[in-house]
């Protein structure tokens, strides 16, 4: 435990690249062991332009953070289990669920919610269109619906061409849950997932209120490249670095994450959900099945195996297998990440938008203990355990 919180404080407090805000960290193996960590600052102090002062609010285990597109590690599940019921059918057009040609006639209606889900749709990603980017800029506190977000959207490929991201083929998925149950999003996710599984710190931004979740960490990031807009329109400018933001209205940006990344969460509910998912209880055996089935063989340019809602890549071992996603837009980052043999989730959440949460969760795993005892073929089957200062090797369902 104390090796695990210094390696997250030496993120904190290295000062050749300082980490300005704050996180924490949730290792949680599924029904034996569960460490939490936190480090640094939910909100830096800063003075009235918005320059960093010292000192803050700590950052605690329980904080809140944004965790961006894990959301669509929820939405893919969500779409598989409404498919399997019946409710969609994933090899129907986009036009079968939604008018398309009338809110973006440049983009391929034909498009199947299976290729939205592999992201293969060829829809560029809305976080890329670069008017929108001004947009927000615009009027941060702006409201947006999922048909005016896809408005801005251009079709840069042919559908099932290769499979691209694009957060814009996650939007569209929830605006077409919507339109075939006639039931808002967040009350799907609240009835399958939050409440079912006890996930008590999640809700979903722009759509539920904080409430009694907790306390949401405050964003940090570097928005000045906005500062000419924000200047004509008479709102605060930022300094060239990274510093607190909260005086940048985040109402845009949430509301046009939507089923692409609005989720808000502590670090123990992520890593709560990762061993929910993955070991079976948040889906149907069949559902869960599919997503680990669809990860493509080739990897994206980002070295990214793409799948339904998730991911796998060698950014934390290159030798072990890791599925999940990470999550990274304005002031904040987050990353969920699974270990099938371990059967265990390492989920991080931070405010400090200049930080590789890889990297961290890299040099966390490299430090936990090699508990696994089983044979090749059953890696999972048996645990090293420390009992009365002997190491004693038992099946998981003993340990």
């Amino acid at each position: 435990q104390n090796r695990l919180q210094y390696i997250i404080d030496s993120f904190q407090n290295n000062s050749t690249t300082p980490f300005v805000g704050g996180m924490a960290v949730a290792i949680n193996v599924d029904g034996l062991a569960l460490w939490q960590g936190s480090t640094g600052y939910a909100a830096r102090n800063i003075d009235a332009q918005n320059n960093l002062l010292p000192g803050g609010t700590p950052f605690t285990k329980d904080m809140l953070s944004r965790v961006y597109s894990v959301t669509k590690t929820f939405t893919a599940a969500l779409v598989l289990e409404l498919a399997k019921e019946g409710s969609l059918n994933l090899d129907a057009p986009v036009s079968i669920y939604i008018p398309l040609h009338l809110i973006n006639p440049g983009l391929n209606s034909s498009v199947t919610i299976r290729q939205l889900l592999a992201h293969e749709s060829g829809y560029s990603d809305y976080t890329d269109e670069y008017m929108l980017q001004v947009s927000v800029a615009f009027q941060p506190g702006r409201v947006w619906n999922a048909f005016e977000t896809i408005s801005f959207c251009h079709q840069i490929n042919t559908p099932g061409a290769e499979r691209r991201y694009s957060s814009t083929n996650y939007i569209m998925l929830g605006a077409i849950v919507e339109a075939a149950t006639g039931k808002p999003i967040e009350q799907h996710y609240r009835e399958r997932f939050f409440n079912k599984l006890g996930l008590a710190s999640m809700y979903l931004g722009g759509r539920e209120l904080q409430n009694n979740h907790g306390e949401l960490a405050s964003p940090h990031d570097n928005i000045s490249m906005f500062n000419p807009v924000f200047q004509m329109t008479g709102q605060p400018t930022f300094p060239d670095a990274y510093t607190n933001i909260t005086r940048f209205p985040l109402d845009a940006v949430v509301s046009l994450a939507f089923t692409g990344g609005g989720i808000v969460s502590n670090a123990a509910d992520l890593a709560n959900w990762g061993n929910a998912l993955f070991g079976g209880r948040a889906t149907s055996t069949s559902t869960i099945q599919t997503m680990l089935g669809s990860i493509s063989s080739t990897p994206d340019e980002d070295g990214d195996y793409l799948g339904y809602g998730i991911w796998t890549n060698k950014r934390i071992s290159a030798t072990d297998y890791f599925v999940g996603h990470n999550g990274s837009a304005i002031g904040y980052r987050s990353l969920m990440m699974y270990q099938p043999d371990r059967k265990m989730t390492i989920a991080l959440v931070t405010n400090y938008a200049g930080c590789d949460p890889y990297i961290i969760e890299k040099l966390l795993y490299e430090a936990l203990p090699d508990f696994l005892c089983g044979n090749e073929n059953r890696k999972e089957w048996k645990i090293l355990l420390c009992y009365k200062g002997k190491d004693i090797c038992v099946a998981r369902e003993g340990a």
